[in-house]
């Protein structure tokens, strides 16, 4: 949004890289999970509902993030940006997601906490 091609080309990396470090040196310890997650996970595990989540975190992120909210054994598929083209509201996160699944797009539904989650999944035919 900030950065045209060229400087996207030129610095891009080198900004994410700060991104990320500046994130985990001062913002992740403040992270909190919502504590009835596990609880609505495993009720869902219960009831034969399969889980995916389909994050445009990196890998390394996303496991911090699942292992702080307590449900890295109640996911049973994760996606992350290094698992798709192109990140959200793109579709791709979603459509990885699905194919590991082994699911149709209109057997599923996606709960997310942005407006791009939200884009992303109505692009892929999931259901909100």
């Amino acid at each position: 949004m900030f950065l045209n091609k060229d400087q996207q080309e030129d610095h891009g990396a080198a900004l994410e890289e700060w991104r990320g470090n500046q994130f985990k040196t001062k913002y992740l310890s403040m992270v909190r999970p919502f504590s009835a997650v596990p609880d609505l996970l495993r009720r869902l595990g219960d009831a034969g509902v399969i889980v995916a989540v389909a994050s445009s975190a990196k890998k390394s992120e996303l496991d911090i993030y699942l292992d702080r909210a307590n449900i890295q054994d109640l996911v049973n598929v994760s996606t992350c940006s290094e698992d798709a083209k192109h990140s959200k509201p793109a579709p791709d996160i979603f459509q990885v997601a699905l194919k590991k699944l082994g699911i149709d797009a209109r057997d599923a539904i996606a709960v997310g906490d942005t407006p791009y989650d939200a884009e992303a999944a109505g692009k892929a035919g999931i259901r909100l």
